[in-house]
């Protein structure tokens, strides 16, 4: 999807499409590179195992059963020239 707006997608269409960015920088040269949060990650949590809760998994001894990893945030870096037209995008986890 992204790869298709490069070049013509502008800074006031990401500003209208996604709103405020979360950091957003203007370099020296006029481009400017900004970032919103896509998705939040989780900092770990009990999991279940289908629909069996962690207390009754270890009590039945599933060895798959321990805090869930962490997931980080996601975050859309879109970088624009200094005609505000995009010129690259990615993706960030952080």
């Amino acid at each position: 999807m992204w790869n298709s707006r490069v070049g013509s997608y502008t800074v006031k269409q990401a500003a209208k499409d996604l709103g405020r960015p979360e950091h957003a920088t203007m370099l020296a040269d006029g481009s400017q590179v900004a970032s919103w949060m896509t998705h939040a990650g989780s900092r770990g949590s009990l999991t279940y195992y289908g629909s069996v809760p962690l207390f009754a998994a270890r009590t039945f001894d599933y060895p798959m059963w321990r805090d869930a990893p962490y997931v980080p945030d996601q975050y859309l870096r879109l970088m624009f020239g200094p005609d505000g037209k995009l010129v690259a995008w990615d993706r960030q986890y952080k």
